[in-house]
């Protein structure tokens, strides 16, 4: 998974090479970017495919790697507003045995805090056919 984000060029094409105010502009970063990145934080390609499926007490729906990318890239997010634990049920759905990062995001409406962030993260080996469970923790 990539550890930061690659913008195109219209990031430095739109504002001087000494802004480096995280928020100026469309923002920099990707707590505060508000363009749509080439490839967001967190991206990352694999050699086989999985299957997401989220439960807690708010959510409960099944989610395809691609459609994990799609919600990212259109500002579709997970959050919470009190302490909560995800539980996430990760299929390995393709041909080979693989690890998996489960990335979980909060996002606020709070004009002072990031437009999303990065709350927990777990790694996890997953055979192929296979499920695992993996639990991430967020508090405000």
């Amino acid at each position: 998974k990539l550890p930061y984000t690659i913008y195109d060029v219209s990031l430095t094409n739109n504002r001087p090479i000494t802004d480096m105010g995280l928020r100026s502009v469309d923002g920099i970063t990707y707590r505060y970017y508000t363009g749509t990145p080439l490839y967001p934080f967190g991206y990352g390609l694999s050699y086989t495919t999985f299957n997401y499926t989220y439960y807690n007490s708010t959510i409960d729906m099944i989610a395809s790697t691609k459609d994990m990318a799609d919600w990212y890239r259109n500002g579709k997010y997970f959050h919470s507003d009190e302490t909560t634990k995800y539980t996430v049920q990760v299929k390995n759905t393709g041909k080979m045995n693989s690890d998996c990062v489960v990335l979980g995001f909060i996002t606020s409406n709070d004009p002072d805090s990031p437009l999303i962030k990065l709350f927990d993260f777990q790694r996890v080996y997953v055979e192929m056919g296979q499920s695992k469970n993996v639990t991430l923790s967020v508090s405000p």
